[in-house]
């Protein structure tokens, strides 16, 4: 895709810097970023337009809207903890500020909005794998928060004529993901601390399983949902692993000599997870590339570089 514009929202973080990275060669793009939790060094080097400011703001999200080709929104409060310490907040952000965005597409003739949700809407659901078609039942309000969203992307489209797609993001790991964050992944957080030769925590029992998918897949998901018409699609490598098995795999290849002990599972943790991804596949052209072992090869090799 070449000599489109592009707003990203929450562009500085670990997911929209990629998308940053990817689109800003042959693109016009601007990102829209508070800094609540990323960082303008993941835009390093980048030719884009960068705006520190909040979703919240009507006023600049209409701006920045005016005369869009495509809106990549992925500016959220992230965290499930923090939504469940701060259920309002949660809300706020992630529902009134999409709202801001969505009716600002309208005005600004966005030609299409793509929405980064989560695969924590399906909650709790014994049901694998994970199909769009299930009923979603989150547990948290940040899932919660995404749902609506979701709901309000579909009215906007009904009512005005918005065209979108809803990108129900799994487990995304890959470089620039910040271990430090409480925003960040288990992958970036184990890999931190067997490089320290540290313990490995993990919470619960460890057979909890998870759908890992590389940040270079989720950025070409971005991309093919631009093609394809609306809808709701799990973005997802389509296989699990156990929180155990993971930790095993990272000690072994970051040579590390790091224990893996276990304290007390976290309140709104789902305990499985697994994506159908066939309508991914036959709707918007997408295949999921990097295998995970590979992927977590990469991974350990940029954060090795920043120790």
């Amino acid at each position: 895709m070449r000599g489109k514009t592009i707003l990203i929202t929450g562009g500085a973080g670990f997911i929209g810097s990629h998308l940053a990275t990817h689109f800003s060669t042959h693109n016009i793009v601007t990102v829209l970023d508070d800094l609540s939790s990323g960082s303008r060094d993941n835009l390093k080097g980048l030719e884009l337009r960068f705006v520190k400011g909040s979703i919240l703001n009507r006023r600049l999200v209409k701006h920045l809207c005016k005369g869009t080709d495509f809106v990549f929104h992925l500016a959220a409060m992230a965290s499930v903890q923090s939504s469940i310490a701060d259920p309002e907040r949660c809300f706020r952000v992630n529902v009134d500020g999409s709202l801001n965005l969505l009716k600002a597409a309208v005005e600004g003739k966005v030609k299409k909005f793509i929405f980064s949700s989560s695969a924590a809407v399906y909650g709790e659901s014994p049901e694998l794998p994970k199909r769009e078609t299930m009923l979603p039942v989150p547990i948290s309000p940040y899932a919660a928060s995404k749902l609506a969203v979701e709901h309000q992307c579909i009215v906007y489209n009904k009512l005005y004529g918005l065209p979108f797609v809803c990108l129900r993001l799994f487990n995304v790991y890959g470089p620039k993901q910040d271990p430090k964050s409480q925003y960040s992944g288990v992958i970036s957080k184990f890999i931190a601390a067997a490089l320290a030769k540290q313990p490995l925590i993990v919470f619960g029992d460890g057979l909890q399983t998870r759908d890992f998918v590389y940040v270079g897949d989720v950025v070409n998901s971005f991309e093919a949902a631009i093609r394809d018409g609306n809808g709701i699609f799990n973005i997802a490598s389509g296989a699990t692993t156990t929180i155990n098995g993971l930790a095993s795999v990272l000690v072994r290849i970051t040579h590390s000599s790091s224990s893996i002990i276990h304290k007390p599972g976290k309140p709104g943790d789902i305990m499985h997870s697994r994506a159908s991804i066939r309508k991914a596949v036959s709707k918007l052209k997408w295949i999921p590339r990097m295998q995970l072992a590979r992927g977590l090869a990469e991974t350990v090799t940029w954060q090795n570089q920043k120790v």
